[in-house]
């Protein structure tokens, strides 16, 4: 399987993952002459003896251990419903199915399609008839016999654009031709609707090339997002399906792609970019334009691939779509939500379903920050450990409606139902979650409490970044630990040696006044900085990670300390020698003026600075700014195994649909040789175990070495071998 399809059955989000085991006769039917059949001597039979074999073999499906083994791997990838064994193995509620078995799935009442419509005979042979038949249906040969085949460019007309022309309707119909136009593809929908999610630049795409993926491709965009059209090379060698098929599908597109200011790519599987080109500049080539296109969407070229976070069509039972309900929850420090009270799931009044059918329902929590989907157990998402069935899905948390529980005889019918007691994650929550599937644990790091702690004092976490994403920022850099001399230090802030208006370090301690602050924001005392600085300050009062005092020398010891005003009275006792001392004008600087007020910030505020963990948080700024309430993260954690540390990382977080992992440095450099393996291998390691979309070096410098970014991306790669591996990008000027 091509990695490039699993973005796309990610979007399509399934619910099961079941794989198909042909029969004997229909492996050849699809496959034909790739079936090895043995005789009794233990060689291939050939001619008329494997033909018999192969007419005379059981109807049930082959063993397929290819297919098994790449099921498993979706399975991992993906997130349908499974369950979690006692030994920690993910079984699956369904596993395979065959055309002549239910794989354990609800079956659908007969269908009789009484009701006149339209469907491709199974007769008909050719990539259009393929393609139409696999988008309006297939239907059998009546007892009217083999129904003539319609010419296959409008064929495909009919399929892509809806409308018979000078299609030969009596070929199509199944039953008497209506007045009205209904396709099988309809019928079988009659219970459900398509509910578009969002909007998205992206309107469908036009997919050329011969491969089984690249007529796949096609249909899932169809599905997901209302226009796919498959072109093979038989389809391009025809003039007439070209010319009068293609052409006016791909005008009618480019057509309402300008209108809507959207865009139709044209993209392949199998092909390289060079010859796609070329087939796309043909194709155009051929489009009749009575005024010249003037942009390029007007034009079928190249582009990227289509994006599938948003504007997907899901297909939905019509009944309660968007209905809301009030269910109380308990919200945690990191985000997570926490059901109180069990959830009572919607029932359908009205549906085809038989009456041993159960239904799913997505859910979505208002507020919740949690990535969806990437193979979440459904452990992490419930109280109840092993009766209810959920699943993280693209649009919430899917649930399935049938008790595992104890049903008695009887029951009715919403006393069969499940009520589960739901969970939505909060990032660091989840981190840690999906570390547990891979046998690690999470913890904050040093530098990670320090930001839990101040997060709490303030109130949230969005507290902290506003507040360290702005000037206060170059102020907190001023409490970093130093080792420079006072006077260097009181230089540094823009005041003269020896003047207490500027800064005093005591040991590694920094303290600054108010007008040191302000020197030390952009424009200094020339800017309005005094009232957002003074509000900072009477907020960090209040929560106790700042303070407000004196510096004040010791009589006895003859050493200076900061002592906060909680601190000070009329006698005050040395914190390094425990003398008592008096209030006096001997004990500050400068004896014949007032004393001078300094501010102390707490001790996880200075070793923010010191260690720079401004970096992330300004990252995280940076990052939630164009959605600030669709954003969460987790910063400074460690990915633990047997007790020790094996990564770290900055920051993980959850932006637009997609997880960004980041590492923030202050030097934006790995190192050389081995260092810049290890760190980078730790990096891959934290994006593949969170399946991060994004990895960002982060610094204040103005660039990050290029042998760093390469080597990464090889680590990305290898480590995230057989799946699409994370986007590399760079983020300057913190």
């Amino acid at each position: 399987m091509d990695e490039r399809l699993l973005p796309v059955l990610e979007a399509f989000d399934p619910d099961h993952i079941l794989l198909f085991k042909a029969s004997a006769q229909e492996h050849e039917a699809i496959r034909p002459g790739t079936l090895n059949i043995q005789g009794n001597d233990g060689k291939p039979l050939t001619g008329s003896a494997r033909e018999k074999a192969i007419r005379d073999a059981p109807p049930q499906g082959l063993h397929d251990p290819a297919g098994g083994t790449a099921r498993e791997f979706l399975v991992e990838w993906l997130t349908p419903f499974i369950r979690l064994a006692d030994q920690g193995k993910k079984l699956q509620l369904h596993t395979s199915i065959t055309s002549t078995g239910s794989s354990g799935l609800t079956v659908m009442p007969e269908l009789t399609f009484t009701t006149p419509h339209v469907a491709v005979p199974r007769t008909w042979h050719g990539d259009v008839a393929l393609q139409v038949g696999s988008i309006i249906g297939f239907r059998h040969d009546g007892a009217e016999g083999t129904p003539q085949k319609v010419a296959d460019d409008a064929l495909l007309r009919f399929g892509l654009q809806g409308e018979l022309g000078d299609v030969p309707t009596a070929d199509l119909w199944c039953g008497t031709p209506g007045e009205e136009l209904r396709r099988r593809s309809q019928l079988l929908d009659a219970a459900v609707r398509g509910v578009r999610a969002g909007l998205s630049d992206d309107m469908g795409a036009i997919v050329i090339g011969d491969a089984a993926e690249d007529f796949s491709l096609a249909m899932a965009y169809r599905l997901l997002l209302g226009r796919g059209l498959w072109v093979s090379n038989q389809m391009l060698d025809s003039d007439s399906v070209r010319k009068t098929g293609v052409v006016p599908v791909a005008r009618q597109w480019l057509e309402d792609a300008h209108e809507e200011v959207g865009r139709i790519p044209c993209v392949s599987v199998s092909m390289s970019y060079t010859d796609l080109e070329a087939v796309a500049q043909r194709i155009d080539g051929d489009v009749f334009r009575l005024v010249p296109a003037s942009e390029d969407r007007e034009h079928l070229a190249p582009g990227e691939w289509p994006d599938l976070r948003r504007g997907l069509v899901r297909k939905v039972i019509s009944e309660g779509v968007g209905e809301s309900r009030s269910v109380p929850v308990e919200r945690h420090d990191d985000g997570t939500l926490t059901m109180l009270t069990p959830f009572t799931p919607p029932a359908p009044q009205q549906s085809r379903l038989n009456d041993r059918a159960y239904w799913y329902v997505d859910i979505q929590f208002h507020g919740s920050i949690m990535p969806t989907g990437r193979g979440l157990v459904d452990e992490a998402l419930k109280t109840s450990k092993h009766v209810d069935m959920v699943r993280s899905g693209a649009d919430g948390l899917s649930v399935v409606t049938a008790s595992y529980g104890f049903v008695p005889a009887g029951a009715v019918e919403s006393a069969k139902l499940s009520h589960p007691t739901l969970i939505t994650l909060g990032v660091r929550s989840w981190v840690g979650a999906m570390a547990q599937q891979r046998g690690l644990g999470v913890r904050y790091s040093q530098a990670g409490r320090a930001v839990q702690l101040v997060a709490r004092r303030l109130g949230s976490r969005r507290a902290v970044i506003d507040l360290i994403a702005g000037d206060f920022q170059r102020i907190l850099l001023k409490y970093a630990d130093d080792q420079t001399s006072n006077e260097e230090r009181s230089r540094r802030v823009g005041a003269e040696p020896g003047e207490t208006s500027g800064a005093v370090v005591l040991g590694l301690n920094p303290y600054l006044t108010f007008d040191a602050m302000i020197n030390s924001t952009v424009g200094g005392q020339s800017s309005n900085a005094a009232e957002p600085l003074r509000e900072n300050l009477d907020a960090l009062q209040s929560v106790g990670l700042a303070r407000m005092g004196l510096i004040l020398g010791c009589d006895d010891c003859g050493r200076p300390s900061f002592y906060g005003i909680d601190d000070l009275g009329q006698r005050f006792r040395c914190p390094l020698c425990a003398a008592d001392n008096n209030l006096s004008a001997a004990r500050w600087k400068k004896p014949h003026a007032e004393p001078v007020w300094f501010y102390d910030l707490h001790t996880a505020l200075r070793q923010i600075a010191s260690q720079r963990g401004d970096l992330p948080i300004r990252a995280a700024a940076r990052l939630s700014e164009p959605s600030p309430n669709a954003y969460g993260d987790c910063s400074e954690v460690e990915f633990i195994r047997d007790g020790s540390s094996i990564a770290e990382i900055d920051l993980v977080a959850h932006v637009g649909g997609k997880v960004a992992v980041v590492e923030a440095k202050a030097g934006a450099t790995f190192g050389n040789g081995k260092a810049r393996r290890r760190q980078v291998n730790k990096i891959a390691t934290v994006a593949r175990t969170v399946r991060a979309e994004r990895v960002i070096l982060a610094t204040d410098q103005t660039e990050w070495p290029a042998a760093d970014t390469e080597e990464l991306e090889r680590a990305l790669d290898y480590t995230f071998k057989g799946v699409p591996s994370p986007v590399v990008e760079l983020m300057v000027g913190l």
